[in-house]
């Protein structure tokens, strides 16, 4: 890996490392995974379920299947799920959906599932069909759905959606499926697919998850699968836990469990009971009799499964072998494939190393190797491929491949820039090694991912800033990341170009970078007085020996006022938001950490914050809430952001608060102000009606449902049609200090730079200077 991908790969990085140690720890090996590939030999059924975001999959009914049965399973996701929340760090939206395809990645490798996407953007919480289609696009995506369908051909669809209640986009994934289920059969339908080379599909069945009193069929996925010393609810909840950034999963308990689905569409009338899923869609009387013998010599010897299927291949003669039964085989002879690139992320034109290696860790010598490597169009991969004749127990043979990669290779990073590429995290280079065992030709394929990026990369950080305004001119740097990813020397000019009237003491430098190297350039900008509000941005070219890269950043002058020697304390949960707009505001802040909870002189702070779901994130904070309702009890000013339901106990507030799942999703819901007066709506920012506007992905969550009288009510506001929510924004005098209870998503508008956000939180950290000179 290039050494100035931390930019991009640090934003995952540590966290894929945790998770990928997870992850083996839950993958077939030896025994085991020779089981599963003669299992999977016993049925030619295949299962998808559709689910609209990453955790909505039904991964006890996917591992039931797959594990006992050796049924075909894959999640179709209608989203990434970047519209979400993030347990596990800052990242949001673009980056947040990279780190969760590969939580829905290593989760399905824990099910046995392939995972697909519509690619469909996750906009936060809807609240009916309608708001998603016209985000969505209705027919775009039930051409994607049923493309998918005809590529996957499933026998039978389960999902956890219908098409009335929950989230927006859940109802709209069970109208999807339910018109999909026709639209794929249909060749009059979506006839580009067709002339493409994809044949329709008709479905055989589609479940929908459902209570015990509805279901037609019972499920029970807490039966016990002896190889694994797991039951399959149990293996679930394990892939379910890799859904970290989502805070999901549990421990499952052994014994029996109970998934339950109703049958709401066929292609066939149903003669019977059933008992399944896909009952009396395959007869086990009409599976070849080397399947059954294979299967049950698994649990004998692997030479047995190996001589069964050998001799089997070698009654089909000239037919083409089928991919799983040679997996069969590899698995039986212990024969494990790898690629492995020297660049993993390689620039448009650039040429790396590829080698394909072969390791047999079984006692049966195979012979006649001959290795290949298989690159995307237009990419140019020269072979250094000798002869194999023999390999033994415990060697390895490698092919080894220069590849170029072509010169208008589509970039596939930075990761957060190409999120709903239909390309996204495909493997780029597949290996393929034929050899010879028992006298027959066979063969064995694996992958490798590699990303091409731009040849210099270019930032200004910070990527945005917030400039409240002023009556003197100030100054603010600013600093040009370049990043070298060329593999050779990288001589060149950077140039800023400021706004109008805004002046740079020098406006270019010069810069020489080594292969892989990066640098930073600090420019100090003049920021003139009397600016007016409005966006703003730096532009940067940087200028090297055959190109040119733009970047730019986003910068918000703002009116925004906040009270003088304010000193404010906050308690981080993930998020980094609060610690960012303070520094925007120039106020002066510390981050509260264990020790400053425990035995800290809470008294410095004019304001402590409590970061989102900080309840969730920091256990410190319960062990130490007493202290903070103190720090109120003597004057302090306590913001307490957001928590969910059932992380909450009303006992962290001074008074009696509880909170409930209401929340707001319209972002322009009309905000009524209750208490115009009152010092969080004139002091030292006078809030006004322009300052609710422009709001991104929602109002608020988690609303309280039941609260003190002791608390003053704000702020009101509702979705279209719905009661008024008047306890979103509740502030309590309680001894000499005050305590701010807020579920609007504040963080949100702050990032994006909203100017009516920035004049809020001022005039809340500033409240207690109010009416003291």
């Amino acid at each position: 890996m290039r050494v100035g991908t931390w930019i991009y790969v640090l934003i995952i990085s540590v966290y894929l490392c945790g998770l990928s140690l997870a992850d083996e720890t839950l993958i077939d090996h030896g025994d085991t995974a020779l089981n599963q590939a003669v299992t999977d030999l016993t049925s030619n059924i295949t299962i998808l379920c559709l689910a609209a975001h990453p955790d909505d999959e039904d991964g006890a009914t996917l591992s039931y299947y797959r594990k006992r049965y050796g049924v075909g399973t894959a999640i179709l996701y209608a989203t990434r799920g970047e519209g979400g929340q993030n347990e596990t760090g800052p990242e949001l939206y673009e980056e947040l959906g990279v780190i969760r395809v590969y939580e829905t990645h290593a989760a399905a490798d824990v099910y046995g599932s392939e995972v697909y996407n519509l690619n469909k953007r996750d906009f936060g919480f809807s609240k009916s069909a309608e708001e998603t289609f016209r985000i969505w696009d209705h027919d775009d995506s039930l051409r994607r759905l049923v493309r998918i369908i005809r590529e996957v051909k499933p026998d039978v669809i389960i999902t956890n959606h219908d098409t009335e209640h929950g989230h927006g986009n859940h109802q709209a994934m069970g109208i999807l499926a339910l018109e999909a289920f026709d639209a794929a059969n249909d060749a009059r339908r979506f006839t580009d697919q067709i002339d493409a080379g994809l044949k329709t599909w008709q479905v055989k069945r589609m479940f929908l998850r459902c209570g015990k009193d509805d279901a037609d069929v019972a499920i029970n996925v807490g039966e016990y699968d002896q190889p694994r010393g797991y039951s399959y609810a149990q293996i679930a909840g394990e892939g379910l836990k890799l859904h970290k950034s989502q805070g999901m999963g549990g421990n499952v308990e052994r014994g029996p469990v109970y998934n339950y689905y109703k049958l709401i569409k066929s292609s066939q009338p149903i003669q019977k009971k059933l008992t399944d899923l896909f009952g009396g869609l395959t007869d086990d009387s009409t599976m070849n009799p080397f399947i059954k013998d294979a299967k049950d010599a698994v649990s004998i010897q692997h030479d047995r499964v190996t001589k069964d299927i050998i001799a089997y291949i070698q009654s089909l003669q000239n037919t083409k072998i089928d991919e799983k039964l040679e997996t069969v085989i590899a698995r039986s002879l212990d024969l494990y494939l790898t690629v492995k690139v020297d660049d993993n992320i390689v620039t448009r034109g650039q040429a790396f190393v590829s080698r394909v290696s072969l390791t047999n860790c079984g006692n049966h010598g195979i012979k006649d190797l001959k290795f290949k490597l298989q690159a995307p169009q237009g990419w140019v991969v020269k072979g250094d491929n000798p002869d194999f004749p023999q390999l033994g127990y415990n060697e390895t043979a490698t092919g080894v491949f220069s590849v170029t990669a072509a010169k208008d290779a589509p970039l596939t990073m930075p990761y957060a820039d190409h999120l709903y590429d239909d390309s996204f995290m495909k493997p780029l280079i597949k290996g393929i090694v034929q050899y010879n065992a028992y006298d027959t030709t066979l063969s064995l394929t694996s992958d490798a991912t590699v990303d091409v990026i731009d040849d210099v990369e270019a930032h200004i950080l910070p990527k945005t800033a917030v400039i409240p305004i002023s009556s003197v001119e100030r100054t603010k740097r600013f600093v040009v990341n370049i990043i070298n990813r060329l593999p050779k020397k990288l001589d060149g000019r950077i140039v800023l170009s400021p706004p109008l009237n805004w002046k740079v003491k020098s406006i270019g430098q010069d810069f020489t970078l080594a292969e892989n190297q990066q640098a930073f350039a600090a420019f100090d900008v003049a920021i003139p007085s009397g600016i007016s509000s409005g966006d703003f941005s730096l532009d940067a070219k940087v200028l090297y020996n055959s190109g040119t890269v733009d970047t730019k950043n986003k910068i918000k002058v703002i009116d925004v006022k906040v009270a003088d020697g304010l000193y404010v304390g906050y308690v981080k949960s993930y998020d980094n938001t609060i610690d960012w707009a303070l520094k925007q505001l120039n106020v002066k802040s510390s981050a509260l950490e264990s020790d400053d909870l425990r035995f800290g002189d809470l008294s410095v702070y004019n304001t402590i914050i409590l970061d989102i779901r900080a309840y969730l994130v920091r256990k410190d904070l319960i062990a130490s809430n007493q202290r903070l309702l103190d720090y109120v009890n003597n004057g302090g000013n306590l913001i307490v952001m957001y928590n969910k339901t059932y992380e909450w106990n009303s006992q962290y507030a001074p008074y009696e608060l509880s909170l409930s799942s209401n929340r707001v999703t319209v972002e322009e819901a009309p905000i009524t102000i209750l208490n115009p007066e009152h010092p969080l709506f004139t002091y030292p920012n006078k809030i006004t009606d322009g300052d609710w506007k422009d709001w991104i992905q929602e109002r608020g969550l988690y609303f309280p449902s039941k609260w003190s009288s002791q608390y003053k009510e704000l702020l009101s506001c509702n979705d279209p049609g719905e009661n008024p929510l008047r306890g979103g924004y509740l502030v309590a005098q309680y001894g000499k200090g005050t305590y701010i209870y807020t579920s609007y998503v504040w963080y949100r508008q702050l990032q994006n730079l909203n100017s009516g956000a920035f004049r809020n939180f001022a005039n809340m950290i500033s409240l207690p200077k109010y009416g003291k000179k």
